[in-house]
């Protein structure tokens, strides 16, 4: 791990030349170009120098034949393209260096067909002009590549046309063994220049098709670590998923994640892959502003250190068992805010590079995404489970009242009821036969008592049916078909499990009130004339089915929040870790389907 006050220096040692430091931002085709640019230069440099080296000997020998002075005046001008492409690179003017070769190149090869007198012949120029076409089409754009291949063709007809016109110069004698020795000069240089093109051309595929397929292979161990990531939602399982996968696929000697618990000014270790595995001890923690890590964190920046020896954030904890000399820190941000670092160590100098950089910062916000998935689903399922266990109060509370309210209603208002007919039955007794306006009304009274009684009994099992806790849940199923048999004329079909008796008294208190709204909604909306239920038990689940060949629910209604009914069909299914689902066919009826585990199952689960 990295400890250490912040200090205000750079992520890496600054390269030593503005030249350096743009190959380090440059693709491998920039780089490629920079390095043909350079080449190029200093080999016209350098054959400009030997050049006129050896005509300067050739004059101040006498026995040796004299060049022109053309070719004195070429090489005075070639000689100064070396340091001053060099002079551009260092500047990051490569453009201007790549056109000022190709100008010269141009120039040099238009000057070799006028002076020489003879195009047709003349094989230094021709060569030129080929070599400064190869050039342009490596080192320009296309647009200016393709204007060089014009402005060479033009030089070249221009020069033909000015031979065959006579205007040219008569042709420059030289002796054989000048004329050899220049042809052979002028061949090597154009065909090294061009060989030195092709090289690097090929060079620079080279590492484009290497970096391809390293960056294939890194985006394909991204895409699968980033789905072994998004496939939980428990935090923990998420940071251990991460750090795992990305150790073991791509070779990392370390690799731990730091995680900032809301606003504390602290990151802890939450995760850890490699050496640090069993180095680091449980919630290891540092301050927001320690180290590399520190200053990835609290900064919001990447941190890249190839020589952790040289930079002094770093510190060393544990020298008897780590051995880093490289680390690289990537900031894990969640929206706006840094939630965690990404730590990656290594036992090499120089082990980490861009691409590993822009391979963790895309894991890095491919994490942060899952900790935020993760945190929000952990508080969605504490919100529920609150939820939950409000609606389970609620309902058991409800239960509990509606129960106490059917027994008050039944023992006191009954007893009531029966006391006050017998009353009446004593005085109806008592009175003379004359009194037939009085006995009437006393029959009259005594069959409201009566009707009374009836309600009183029916709203009593309405709140809470005695049959549903002395006789357990088929029993319930059969005395609900009866009754709604009874209000409707429509007698349903039944289905009844023989132990569905046995289902506990939570599970029946349940699936009994889900069955009466069921068959609630049947008789207002559904417009049905069969209606059949199913009552299914095993060892794990209980399942209520209600089917009907009604006009069928339509799916903005079925799952629809103003639908109250069903909403709370499905609260008291999820109070117990079950599930309710609705399914219609339009003019083919509704399918209610309630499945409620049993209560071994719910406390296992």
């Amino acid at each position: 791990m990295s400890q250490r006050s912040p200090t205000d220096l750079s992520i890496e040692p600054a390269p030593t030349t503005a030249e350096d430091a743009l190959l380090v931002d440059l693709t491998s085709e920039g780089r490629h170009r920079i390095r043909l640019l350079r080449a190029i230069g200093l080999a016209w440099t350098v054959a400009g120098v030997v050049f006129l080296v050896a005509q300067v000997a050739m004059w101040m020998q006498p026995g040796l034949p004299r060049p022109p002075l053309s070719d004195l005046l070429l090489d005075v001008l070639v000689i100064p393209v070396g340091p001053l492409v060099v002079w551009l690179l260092r500047r990051n003017r490569c453009s201007v260096a790549a056109w000022l070769i190709i100008a010269f190149a141009l120039l040099g090869s238009s000057a070799q067909l006028f002076i020489e007198g003879q195009p047709t012949t003349d094989v230094a120029g021709r060569l030129g002009l080929l070599m400064t076409v190869a050039v342009a089409f490596v080192l320009l754009e296309r647009r200016g590549a393709w204007l060089v291949f014009a402005a060479s063709s033009l030089l070249l007809i221009a020069a033909h046309i000015f031979y065959w016109a006579g205007l040219l110069p008569p042709p420059i004698l030289r002796d054989p063994l000048t004329l050899g020795a220049f042809s052979m000069v002028a061949w090597l240089i154009a065909a090294g220049i061009l060989a030195t093109v092709l090289y690097s051309t090929m060079s620079a595929m080279r590492e484009q098709a290497q970096a391809l397929r390293k960056r294939v292979r890194d985006l394909t161990l991204l895409h699968g670590i980033g789905n072994r990531v998004a496939r939980t939602l428990d935090l923990e399982d998420v940071l251990e998923t991460a750090v795992e996968s990305l150790q073991s696929s791509f070779g990392y000697d370390s690799v731990v994640i730091l995680t900032r618990p809301g606003e504390a000014d602290l990151l802890t270790a939450r995760a850890a892959a490699g050496k640090h595995a069993d180095i680091l001890p449980e919630n290891h923690t540092q301050a927001l502003t320690e180290g590399l890590i520190g200053w990835a964190a609290s900064r919001g920046g990447s941190v890249i250190v190839n020589d952790v020896e040289a930079d002094p954030r770093y510190v060393n904890h544990y020298p008897d068992w780590v051995s880093t000399q490289s680390e690289l820190c990537v900031p894990i941000r969640a929206g706006d805010d840094v939630v965690g670092v990404l730590d990656v160590q290594s036992d090499r100098l120089d082990a980490f590079s861009e691409a590993d950089r822009r391979t963790l910062e895309t894991l890095a916000g491919q994490i942060g995404v899952a900790m935020e998935n993760a945190r929000l689903y952990q508080a969605e399922r504490a919100a529920r489970d609150q939820l939950r266990d409000l609606v389970s109060y609620i309902q058991s509370a409800q239960e509990d009242e509606r129960t106490h309210i059917a027994r008050e209603i039944l023992d006191e208002f009954g007893q009531l009821m029966a006391a006050l007919q017998m009353d009446l039955t004593w005085l109806r007794q008592r009175l003379n036969e004359d009194q037939t306006a009085l006995a009437d009304k006393t029959r009259k009274s005594s069959t409201i008592v009566d009707q009374s009684i009836q309600v009183v009994q029916r709203l009593s099992s309405e709140l809470r049916p005695s049959v549903l806790d002395h006789f357990g849940l088929a029993a319930a199923v059969r005395w609900q078909a009866d009754a709604f048999a009874e209000r409707t004329g429509i007698t349903p079909q039944l289905r009844l499990d023989v132990d569905a008796d046995l289902v506990e008294p939570d599970l029946a208190t349940a699936l009994f009130r889900i069955l009466q709204e069921a068959m609630s909604n049947v008789a207002l909306h559904a417009e049905a004339t069969q209606v059949f239920i199913r009552l299914r038990t095993d060892e794990q689940r209980v399942a209520l089915i209600i089917q009907d060949n009604g006009r069928g629910i339509r799916p903005e209604e079925a799952d629809g929040t103003h639908s109250l009914g069903l909403v709370g069909m499905r609260e008291r299914a999820r109070a117990l870790d079950g599930d309710v689902n609705i399914d219609g066919i339009p003019g083919h009826g509704t399918t209610v389907t309630a499945t409620i585990p049993r209560l071994g199952d719910q406390e296992g689960a």
